[in-house]
C-alpha cells in the first residue's frame, strides 16, 4: 500500500510539474528526485540500470509532450538572443546574473560583500533599469548568492550543510524514510542551481519545515538504538 501511494504521489507530481507548473526548475527537481530514487543506497548494477531508465523516461517525456518540448527548446532560444534583450528573458537574465556573481566573488573572494550586499553590488553593475528589476534582487543561484554575500567561506558552509544533511539522511534505518529525506536535499540542490530557496520566502518556509523533520527521523532512530 505504501509503495502504491508513493507511486501515485510521484505520478501526480510529475503531471503537475510537466503540464501545469510554469517554471522549468521543477523539471530539474523531478529528475533529481528520480536519480535519488534509483541510486540511493542501491547496488551498483541497480544504480546503472536506474540511471539509464531515468534518461529514457526523460527523453520520452520530452518527445511526447509539446509543453515540455516548448519549455526546453526555449532555453536554447533565449540563450542565443544577443544584446540587452537577452537579459530580459528568463534564461538570458540568469546567465547575466551568474556571470556578474562570478565576477563579484573574484573581487571579494573570502568573505564577500556581506549579508544584504548583493542588491547594491548588482545595482552598480546592471545599468539598464529593466534588467535591474529582474537581476538586482538575487542571483537565481543560491550557491552564487552565498558566494557573493558571504564569500567562499559562506559557500563552503552551505556545501557543508548539504553534505551534513545527506549524511543524516543516510543514517536513517528505514530505506523509504531515508530516500524521502535524501529527496528533500536533492530538491534543495536542484532549486539552488536556478533559484534562491533561502531568499524566496515560500521556498524557505518549505525547507525550513522539511529539513528539521528529516533530522528528527535521524534523531528518533538513534534513540531507538540506545534503548
Amino acid at each position: 500500500l505504501k509503495a502504491a501511494l508513493f507511486a501515485l504521489g510521484a505520478a501526480g507530481a510529475a503531471i503537475v510539474i510537466g503540464y501545469f507548473a510554469t517554471g522549468r526548475t521543477g523539471y530539474l527537481a523531478l529528475v533529481a528526485v528520480a536519480v535519488v530514487f534509483v541510486a540511493w543506497r542501491r547496488p551498483l548494477w541497480r544504480v546503472v540500470v536506474g540511471l539509464v531508465l531515468v534518461l529514457l523516461l526523460s527523453f520520452a517525456a520530452y518527445k511526447q509532450s509539446s509543453t515540455v518540448q516548448e519549455r526546453i527548446d526555449r532555453i536554447i532560444t533565449e540563450s542565443q538572443i544577443s544584446g540587452t534583450a537577452r537579459n530580459h528573458t528568463s534564461v538570458g537574465a540568469r546567465l547575466a546574473m551568474w556571470s556578474f556573481a562570478l565576477e563579484a566573488i573574484q573581487q571579494r573572494p573570502l568573505l564577500g560583500t556581506g549579508s544584504g550586499g548583493y542588491p547594491q553590488a548588482a545595482s552598480a553593475h546592471f545599468s539598464d533599469p529593466v534588467t535591474c528589476r529582474i537581476s538586482c534582487s538575487h542571483s537565481h543561484n543560491q550557491f552564487l548568492f552565498f558566494g557573493v554575500e558571504n564569500g567562499l567561506v559562506g559557500l563552503a558552509l552551505y556545501l557543508a550543510f548539504i553534505l551534513s544533511a545527506l549524511r543524516a539522511a543516510w543514517r536513517i534505518p528505514n530505506p523509504a524514510v531515508s530516500g524521502a529525506a535524501a529527496s528533500v536535499i536533492a530538491v534543495l540542490v536542484a532549486d539552488s542551481l536556478t533559484h534562491g530557496p533561502f531568499w524566496i520566502a515560500n521556498e524557505f518556509a518549505l525547507f525550513a519545515v522539511m529539513i528539521p523533520l528529516m533530522l528528527c527521523a535521524t534523531s528518533g532512530a538513534a534513540r531507538v538504538k540506545t534503548v
